[in-house]
């Protein structure tokens, strides 16, 4: 099963407006062309504060991965300025403040006092917990040498929900989603703003494992079902996520 951490203005190229949720919030939808590295990946199992994630590693030393984040820097850049003046509806229709009015998004300085989702392995710093102060990559060092994202998939379950898939477009069974996938995933870039603090908030519309890829970490079965020989659950048969993903 799902290894441990296994502990541990326009919109860019390849992305599109979509509008989800009651509050109408105006998110850039967007798809990884290059395949990253999924870590972390038993948050996708294990709920923190009732809400699954997961980490994507983008290796910095490749043309593609250079490729891959500067289209990632472009639609966020391009939500930051959305989310200056528009902050969608309530559910009555009235209009939502702007979650980044008053941020000027050629200003550097002020970009930079926003949290972003897309940060750097080699320099990022622990800012609270047991590891303060640490450098990522000191910790996990799978950081080294990449860009990272987390991305949040909220309450949603994403195997049992038929969003993570494999090539064949076929939903995976738990114990094949693990650290060291390689994975593309689809991504909505959200503005937000909550108790003084505001930024971008990358959240999780599907994740295709385009290769297994070498487990970083030990994998453990944690499925108490796993000795019954039962099926795998069918995935979801909704409006299809992945239809823009090219499988």
């Amino acid at each position: 099963m799902c290894g441990r951490r296994q502990t541990a203005g326009g919109v860019a190229p390849g992305a599109r407006r979509t509008r989800v949720d009651w509050k109408e919030t105006i998110m850039a939808d967007y798809v990884m062309n290059e395949p990253g590295i999924l870590d972390f990946a038993n948050g996708l199992f294990q709920a923190k504060d009732d809400k699954y994630s997961c980490y994507i590693l983008i290796d910095k030393n490749t043309p593609e991965g250079q490729v891959e984040a500067k289209r990632i820097v472009q639609a966020i850049n391009e939500t930051i300025v959305e989310g200056t003046t528009n902050g969608g509806k309530n559910q009555d229709g009235t209009p939502r403040p702007a979650p980044l009015a008053g941020v000027d998004p050629n200003d550097k300085e002020q970009v930079k006092r926003l949290s972003l989702p897309l940060k750097d392995g080699d320099t990022d710093r622990f800012t609270r917990g047991e590891h303060n102060g640490e450098l990522r990559k000191d910790v996990y060092k799978e950081f080294a040498g990449h860009w990272f994202m987390k991305l949040t998939a909220g309450n949603h379950r994403m195997c049992d929900e038929g969003l993570i898939r494999d090539k064949t477009n076929r939903p995976v069974a738990q114990r094949d989603v693990y650290s060291g996938n390689k994975v593309r995933a689809k991504i909505w870039f959200a503005p937000w703003s909550r108790e003084g603090n505001r930024g971008i908030q990358a959240r999780l519309n599907a994740l295709l494992i385009v290769e297994p890829g070498e487990a970083l970490y030990e994998r453990r079965d944690a499925d108490p079902f796993s000795g019954f020989g039962l099926p795998d659950a069918p995935g979801a048969d909704d409006a299809d996520p992945f239809s823009s993903m090219g499988i």
